[in-house]
């Protein structure tokens, strides 16, 4: 079984495997147990509302958005505008 660390799995990019939000891009901002993350993605998910998912539920990649993680550990504001960003740029989620 493979453990990861809390820092480990913050900031990485998440897609929802199943259900209404399939296919869905997302940031993991914060590791709750060893099962759930709160994921964001800056506009309907936010910082202050976060998304709860089950790690079994999410495809995760490899690529870690460190200044988003970065931001997160210092407890910056407006990390929502540069998730919500870095998703657009990434390609990740369409602007509408």
């Amino acid at each position: 079984m493979n453990i990861l660390q809390d820092n480990d799995l913050i900031g990485k990019i998440a897609y929802s495997k199943a259900g209404r939000d399939k296919d869905k891009g997302y940031i993991i901002i914060e590791r709750i147990d060893d099962n759930y993350v709160l994921v964001a993605d800056g506009k309907k998910k936010t910082i202050s509302k976060p998304k709860r998912k089950k790690l079994k539920h999410l495809n995760l990649t490899c690529e870690v958005a460190n200044e988003i993680k970065d931001s997160l550990l210092s407890d910056e504001r407006d990390i929502d505008i540069k998730i919500k960003s870095f998703l657009i740029l990434k390609a990740i989620v369409k602007e509408v």
